[in-house]
């Protein structure tokens, strides 16, 4: 387990703890925007008492491992279907409520 305010290595994630993948998308001009869009999505699921369930949309597999990544990091369900080329994502419980 990751030492508080360090940075996980990839492959590595953990709840609560920054990804290097998702933060080197943060600083690319190609994936930001991606990532910005998919914590609101997340953080706006999070905040809403009625839905138990996210599916986001298809993308690209790249994208799918950051959805991954930013799942775990907000303490989220993120089952894997190979049939689907999107990410569902799950409430666990109270952990999830950030």
């Amino acid at each position: 387990m990751a030492a508080p305010g360090t940075v996980v290595a990839a492959g590595e994630a953990e709840p609560g703890k920054p990804d290097v993948q998702l933060l080197e998308a943060l600083f690319s001009p190609r994936d930001r925007l991606f990532v910005l869009k998919l914590e609101q999505d997340i953080i706006d699921f999070i905040n809403n008492s009625n839905e138990s369930k996210l599916d986001l949309p298809s993308c690209n597999s790249f994208y799918r491992m950051l959805a991954h990544r930013l799942a775990t990091y907000y303490s989220l369900e993120h089952p894997t279907d190979d049939s689907l080329k999107a990410v569902r994502l799950l409430k666990r419980g109270p952990i999830s409520d950030m």
